[in-house]
């Protein structure tokens, strides 16, 4: 399944982050993936 995503875009994913939410914000697109958490405003890099 291929999905498509612009920058600023809101996605929900499968696992709890930690801090408790689900809501990321996509912040990079490229080779990578970069994601924000809504919740706590931590970063994580897919690669």
């Amino acid at each position: 399944m291929v999905m498509e995503v612009r920058l600023g875009d809101v996605v929900r994913l499968r696992k709890v982050h930690p801090c408790g939410g689900y809501e990321w914000e996509v912040v990079r697109l490229g080779a990578d993936i970069g994601i924000r958490c809504r919740n706590c405003g931590r970063r994580v890099l897919l690669e």
